[in-house]
């Protein structure tokens, strides 16, 4: 997966990579969808199985997620699910697996929790 990618990296360049602009998702997300936990939920599995296969390389020095904000005020025509609804409140289910993944990867990296 994306270890065995970023030790290649690595390899060939002698340098880490810092991963700047991820978001993962499995399944395209509806604009005004109503229940969005079942988005939520898969991209937030993804994420996790991503993130933590990434820290499990040397090669990997960072991984930011991009896409805070379902919208840019500048561009009303933008929308890309991030962490935000429209109306800035968080969506629970992806936020919290948000949470658990850097933890999770704190810890891989680290070796202790926060």
């Amino acid at each position: 997966m994306l270890r065995s990618y970023l030790d290649k990296v690595l390899a060939l360049t002698g340098k880490p990579a810092l991963l700047a602009d991820v978001n993962t998702m499995t399944q395209r997300p509806v604009k005004d969808q109503a229940d969005s936990s079942d988005y939520e939920r898969s991209a937030g599995e993804h994420t996790m199985a991503y993130y933590l296969d990434a820290a499990g390389s040397k090669a990997c020095i960072g991984i930011h997620r991009c896409t805070v904000r379902d919208y840019q005020p500048w561009n009303p025509r933008y929308h890309r699910r991030g962490l935000l609804k429209a109306d800035d409140t968080p969506y629970a289910v992806l936020s919290e697996y948000t949470a658990r993944t850097n933890r999770l990867v704190y810890e891989r990296v680290y070796g202790r929790g926060q």
